[in-house]
């Protein structure tokens, strides 16, 4: 109940007026850590809600309850490069997360994962101004994206008329590469 209500409000409320989001967020993970539910624990720490206050926390905690080379460990250590890579000062956090991730995602043979993980790193990279790691892996994201039958993550600053969250990923690659040069700063969007 109370992570659909923090879905919710995530939604519909302003950014000024999301704290009690966060409390919601907490009191749901608490709960499913509480009465053993790990599954559902990790999927309140990865879902997408920005940088709304304890995300960090969650994630590390939800790391501690699942092992360490697990899919969900991936799953983690992915979606903490949206948050842990925010700060230049974490760069070591970073790396490990990001090295983890891959190879967890390799190793399970998820493609999608991996596509996510390179989309979230190389969307750090471009927010760090690190340009050409971030085309690098956003191109890889791309080349993954074209073999999997579902929505893919691309930069949502493509400014094309053309462009479309969902078209042929060959017709977004030149202007995602563009993109990616112009602007510094992407996120992961799934349509």
């Amino acid at each position: 109940l109370y992570f659909g209500l923090a879905r919710a409000q995530a939604a519909t409320l302003e950014r000024p007026h999301l704290l009690q989001t966060s409390e919601y967020l907490q009191r749901a993970f608490e709960y499913c850590v509480k009465t053993g539910d790990v599954a559902r624990a990790v999927d309140i720490a990865v879902h997408q809600f920005g940088t709304i206050e304890g995300t960090n926390q969650r994630l590390g905690r939800a790391l501690e309850l699942v092992a360490p080379d697990s899919h969900e460990a991936g799953r983690l250590l992915s979606h903490s490069l949206t948050v842990v890579g925010l700060s230049v000062q974490h760069s070591d956090a970073y790396t490990r997360a990001y090295d983890r991730a891959l190879a967890i995602a390799q190793r399970y043979g998820d493609s999608a994962l991996e596509m996510q993980t390179l989309v979230n790193a190389g969307c750090l990279d471009g927010s760090h101004l690190r340009l050409h790691a971030c085309i690098e892996k956003n191109l890889r994201a791309v080349a993954l994206a074209e073999f999997l039958d579902q929505a893919f993550a691309i930069c949502p600053r493509v400014h094309s008329k053309d462009a479309h969250p969902c078209a042929s990923i060959s017709s977004l690659v030149p202007t995602l590469v563009v993109t990616l040069c112009h602007e510094a700063a992407c996120a992961p969007v799934t349509p």
